[in-house]
C-alpha cells in the first residue's frame, strides 16, 4: 500500500484524493460510494475521470454512487456527466430519496477495501485494504441506503 497511509489515517484532502486513486487502482469488481454531492476530492479532474474510466473499461468494474444532493453534479461535473453518458450501464448515480440517511461519507471497493473521509463529525478518515470484516458493516450500510432508492441521474435529462 502507498507509504502515505502507513497507519491508515486520512488527515488531509490530499490524503483523501490519494486514497481514492489507490482504491480505484485496486478495484476489480465493484466500487460503492456515498457522498454529500461530490464537490470535494477532485471528481472533475481529468486524472480522476481517466482512472474511473480505466476501471470501467479495462476491468469491467461497476460503480454505484449515492448522493444526498445532485445539484453539484448537474451544474459542475461535466466530465463525470459525460462518463455516465458513455458508461451508464456500469456507472450509476442516484440522488437519495432520504438524504438524511447518508450519515457516513465512504467508499467500499470489492467488499474488502474502503475509505471513510473526514467530515464535520470526524477530524480524520481511514483507509483499509483487504479487510472483509471492516468492510462488511459499511457495505451493509451502503446496500440499505441504496435500496431506499431515489432519483437516478440521467445526463440526457439535463441537456448533456
Amino acid at each position: 500500500m502507498n507509504d502515505r497511509f502507513q497507519d491508515n489515517t486520512i488527515l488531509t484532502w490530499a490524503d483523501v484524493g490519494a486514497a481514492l486513486d489507490t482504491l480505484f487502482e485496486l478495484s476489480q469488481h465493484t466500487v460503492d460510494i456515498v457522498d454529500r454531492d461530490l464537490s470535494l476530492q477532485g471528481w472533475e479532474s481529468p486524472e480522476r475521470i481517466a482512472r474511473i474510466e480505466h476501471a470501467l473499461v479495462e476491468r469491467g468494474v461497476t460503480v454505484r454512487i449515492l448522493l444526498a444532493d445532485l445539484r453539484h453534479l448537474e451544474q459542475h461535473l461535466a466530465r463525470l456527466t459525460a462518463l455516465v453518458r458513455r458508461r451508464g450501464k456500469q456507472l450509476t448515480i442516484i440522488g437519495s430519496s432520504q438524504p438524511e440517511a447518508l450519515t457516513q461519507i465512504m467508499v467500499i471497493v470489492d467488499k474488502q477495501h474502503g475509505l471513510t473521509r473526514p467530515d464535520p463529525s470526524r477530524s480524520q478518515g481511514r483507509i483499509w485494504i483487504e479487510d472483509y470484516n471492516k468492510s462488511s458493516s459499511y457495505e451493509e450500510f451502503f446496500n440499505q441506503v441504496w435500496r431506499l432508492g431515489g432519483r437516478q441521474y440521467f445526463p440526457e435529462l439535463h441537456g448533456v
